[in-house]
């Protein structure tokens, strides 16, 4: 995700409205969850800015204030006269904006305003959210950048106006508002993009632009958001095309690029788990000197993925790792400044004998910090990947039926393709390392 900036009514940027790119902003605020939303199993990564006055986000309105409706309207707290131009914007102290990524476990139908979003298992859905923006103009829009680029500077293979759909026996929930459907081309899959033209305006439905550039070698896609008094709330989807899930790991990597110049590389998918299969999870903290550049390379997740495969004594095949830059807290900045958090699945397919998933459980749990640095760094000398890595903190090893909530939340969710998941999950670990 890139520039977040304010237009007046023209559609004409507002001087001192703009957060350049989340990716470069300090401050931002991680979370990681399992939640249950339209009865299925979701695995929630959330990043949240606190909005605050810098910058280029400045408190006085530099002007393009529009039509105030007359005096006595409140933005961020202060009143509005009809001239905004010069006058400052108080922000609440709750003002924000946030993203969150959803990968579903299984089929959803997501209650979303008068409508209703569909979701598949294994398909990605994120949030674009914000409360308290500081408007200069009740006449002004919201305008949130995705940028996207993939291995060739392919442009989208279709761009297509869809419109709404009522409810019917060939779709799940209620009716599905009008948008657009991107394809684009990702390493030999196409990604589609479902991007409603309605978003959740101070709760309630109304309507949005969204706007599809690919010149320049990228595709930026620009939502546009009405103002809002309190709260927005948008709500896309994407999906994988393509003949099967087979050999994904041979599909080149997507990326999102969050800042102009800056890239960020790949996280591996997990496995198919098929009913009956056994998981086990765990996850690890490592201290890294570029933890963006670390979580970013292809040849360090594969490190990493051969890394557990000998700790734990099983294929590669069964092993899906992620990678993140580890959340901090304000007070300990320098202290975490070196640190990622990796996760790991290890899956063993149905009619796996008990004693041979207790010595998989065991191998994980047993095995020292030492031992698994010693590990992970010779696979990183091997892959080529010219890093090293300290293994400093293990967490809680987890053994559970695929359809149960074992409530580790650093594991990636089965059948999530990794291109489709470095779509933006390598958005969030270069927005980590640019804090």
């Amino acid at each position: 995700f890139g520039k977040i900036e304010e237009l007046d009514a023209t559609g004409g940027r507002v001087a001192g409205r703009a957060i350049m790119s989340l990716a470069a902003e300090k401050g931002i605020i991680w979370t990681q969850e399992n939640r249950t939303l339209g009865g299925a199993r979701a695995l929630v990564t959330r990043m949240e800015l606190p909005l605050q006055y810098g910058g280029s986000f400045k408190e006085a309105c530099a002007g393009g204030g529009g039509s105030q409706g007359g005096g006595g309207n409140t933005v961020g707290g202060t009143t509005m006269d009809s001239d905004s131009k010069g006058k400052s914007r108080r922000l609440a102290s709750s003002s924000f904006v946030a993203v969150e990524i959803f990968v579903f476990s299984a089929d959803a139908v997501i209650e979303y305003g008068d409508y209703d979003v569909q979701v598949s298992r294994g398909q990605l859905k994120f949030n674009v959210e914000s409360e308290g923006w500081p408007f200069c103009g009740l006449d002004h829009r919201l305008e949130v950048n995705l940028d996207i680029k993939v291995p060739g500077d392919r442009p989208p293979k279709s761009v297509e106006d869809r419109e709404e759909e009522a409810a019917g026996e060939e779709r799940k929930g209620g009716r599905k508002p009008k948008g657009k459907a991107v394809r684009q081309s990702a390493g030999g899959r196409d990604v589609s993009f479902d991007l409603p033209e309605v978003a959740l305006v101070d709760n309630s439905s109304s309507a949005s632009e969204v706007l599809v550039d690919s010149s320049g070698g990228k595709t930026t896609i620009a939502f546009r958001f009405p103002y809002f008094e309190s709260s927005l709330l948008y709500d896309p989807t994407m999906g994988f095309e393509a003949e099967g899930d087979a050999n994904m790991e041979s599909a080149a990597p997507t990326t999102t690029t969050a800042a102009a110049g800056t890239t960020s590389g790949a996280t591996s998918a997990a496995p198919t788990a098929e009913p009956g299969a056994t998981v086990i999870s765990g996850s690890l903290k490592m201290s890294v000197e570029d933890p963006a550049a670390f979580c970013g390379s292809a040849d360090v997740i594969m490190a990493l993925r051969k890394a557990i495969a000998r700790a734990s004594k099983q294929e590669l095949g069964s092993v899906a790792v992620s990678c993140a830059v580890a959340a901090r807290r304000l007070q300990e900045a320098r202290r975490l400044a070196g640190t990622v958090d990796v996760g790991y699945t290890v899956t063993l397919p149905p009619g796996t004998p008990s004693e041979t998933s207790d010595a998989t459980l065991q191998a994980l749990t047993s095995i020292s910090t030492e031992e698994l640095t010693t590990i992970v760094n010779e696979e990183l000398t091997s892959s080529g990947a010219g890093v090293e890595a300290q293994v400093t903190v293990k967490g809680a090893i987890t053994k559970a039926d695929p359809d149960e909530d074992s409530g580790v939340t650093s594991a990636a969710p089965a059948r999530a393709p990794g291109a489709l998941l470095g779509i933006l999950s390598t958005a969030l670990a270069m927005a980590h390392g640019r804090m």
